[in-house]
C-alpha cells in the first residue's frame, strides 16, 4: 500500500487543495512582494491548506481573487487619461463613447447645451440648420465595411473636430475613436455604463416603441408575455449580448479608415478594462446626478449651469420614443439575461468599483 501521502496525491480534492496551496504563495507574493520570507510564509499556509479542507482551500482561493482585483483597480487608477486645462477656463473639446441604452443620448444633449453655440468650440453638426449630428449617432455596420455615405461622414468629423468643431458622439467602439485621431490628453473621454439586465431590457422596449423591422421575430404578445425578450438574448439578435464589452474591447467596429483589427473574442473583456481606465469620465446610470457634477468639474464647467441643462433636458423628453415606462420584467427573465451577458456582468463590477475609487482619488 502507498504512503498516505502519495495516495493523497491520487483523491481528486487534494489535487484541488494543491492547486490552491500554489495559489495561497501568490497571495502573499502580491500583498507584500515576491522576498524570500514572503514565500515561506505562504509555504506554510499552502502546506496547512493541502492538510486541511476545501473550505479552507475556496477561502483561501476567494483571497487570491479580490487580491488580484484590488491589485487591478490600483493599475486602473493611474491609468485615466484626462486634458490639462487653464485654470478657469473649460476643456476645449469632448467626446462621448455612446454605447446603446446607457444615457449617452442624455449626455450628449448635456454636453450640446454648455459647450459654446457657435464657432470652433461648438458641438459636430452637418446640413444647414445645424442640428443634425456629425457623425450620423445611428451608423452602425458590426464587423463589416462601413458603406460609402458613411465613410464619408468619417473623414468630414476626421476634418472638422478640433478645427470647425469640438464635440461629437457615435455608436461605435472605441477603435473608431481612435481612427478619427482623438487624443486622450487633449480631448475629454466621457462613457456611460449601466447595470447590462437593465440596460438589454431597455433597449428591447425602445426598439418596440420605435417598431424596428429587426424586432419582429421577438415581438410579445401582451404586456406580460417576455417569451420574445427571452428568444432576441438566447439568439443575440442584434448583438444584444455583452454590448458593453465589444464597445469598450474594440470588438464590434466598422472598418474605418485607420481602424485596428477588431479585438479576438477571448480577448475583449481585459481590453475593455484597460480601456475603460483610460477614459477620463466614467458615467453610471445608477449614479447619474453623481455623476454629472463629476463631468462638471472635469470639463471646467459650471456644475449649477450644467445640472440646469440636464434638469431641462428632463423636462423636455415626456412622451420621447426614449423615455417610456417599461414593464417590470420578472426574476427569472432577468437572470436568463444575466447569463447571457456574463461578460458585461463582470464589466460592470469592475466600473463600479472604478467608479468609487475615483471619487475618493479624484477629491
Amino acid at each position: 500500500m502507498a504512503p498516505p501521502s502519495r495516495r493523497k496525491l491520487h483523491n481528486p480534492t487534494t489535487k484541488f487543495l494543491s492547486v490552491t496551496a500554489l495559489l495561497v504563495v501568490a497571495v502573499y507574493a502580491l500583498r507584500q512582494g515576491p522576498s524570500v520570507v514572503t514565500i515561506l510564509n505562504g509555504g506554510r499556509a499552502a502546506r496547512s491548506a493541502v492538510l486541511g479542507d476545501v473550505g479552507k482551500a475556496t477561502e483561501l482561493a476567494a483571497e487570491l481573487q479580490a487580491v488580484l482585483a484590488d491589485r487591478e483597480l490600483r493599475l486602473a487608477l493611474g491609468a485615466k487619461q484626462c486634458p490639462q486645462r487653464a485654470p478657469g477656463r473649460p476643456v476645449g473639446s469632448v467626446v462621448v463613447v455612446h454605447i446603446p441604452k446607457t444615457a449617452g443620448t442624455f449626455l450628449h444633449g448635456v454636453l450640446q447645451r454648455v459647450l459654446p453655440a457657435s464657432g470652433s468650440g461648438k458641438w459636430c453638426t452637418r446640413g444647414a440648420d445645424s442640428t443634425t449630428d456629425l457623425p450620423l449617432v445611428s451608423a452602425t455596420c458590426g464587423r463589416g465595411d462601413p458603406p460609402p455615405d458613411q465613410v464619408e461622414l468619417f473623414e468630414a468629423t476626421r476634418k472638422s473636430f478640433r478645427h470647425t468643431c469640438s464635440g461629437f458622439t457615435a455608436h461605435q467602439d472605441v477603435e473608431y475613436f481612435n481612427a478619427v485621431g482623438i487624443d486622450y490628453n487633449q480631448t475629454l473621454t466621457v462613457t456611460a455604463l449601466r447595470h447590462p439586465v437593465d440596460r438589454v431590457i431597455s433597449e428591447y422596449y425602445y426598439a418596440l416603441r420605435a417598431g424596428a423591422e429587426w424586432m419582429r421575430p421577438y415581438l410579445p404578445n401582451n404586456d406580460t408575455d417576455f417569451s420574445g425578450m427571452v428568444r432576441l438574448v438566447e439568439s443575440n439578435g442584434i448583438n444584444a449580448n455583452n454590448l458593453m464589452t465589444s464597445h469598450l474591447g474594440a470588438g464590434k467596429h466598422c472598418r474605418f479608415p485607420g481602424a485596428a483589427p477588431t479585438t479576438p473574442e477571448e480577448q475583449k473583456l481585459e481590453a475593455a478594462k484597460r480601456n475603460l481606465s483610460r477614459i477620463c469620465l466614467l458615467v453610471l446610470s445608477e449614479f447619474m446626478d453623481e455623476s454629472l457634477v463629476r463631468l462638471a468639474r472635469a470639463g471646467g464647467w459650471s456644475s449649477r449651469r450644467l445640472l440646469s441643462a440636464a434638469a431641462q433636458l428632463q423636462e423636455e423628453a415626456g412622451g420621447k420614443v426614449n423615455a417610456g415606462n417599461n414593464p417590470l420584467v420578472p426574476w427569472d427573465v432577468r437572470r436568463v439575461i444575466e447569463q447571457y451577458n456574463e461578460l458585461d456582468m463582470q464589466l460592470y463590477e469592475f466600473a463600479t468599483q472604478l467608479f468609487m475609487r475615483r471619487r475618493y482619488s479624484d477629491a
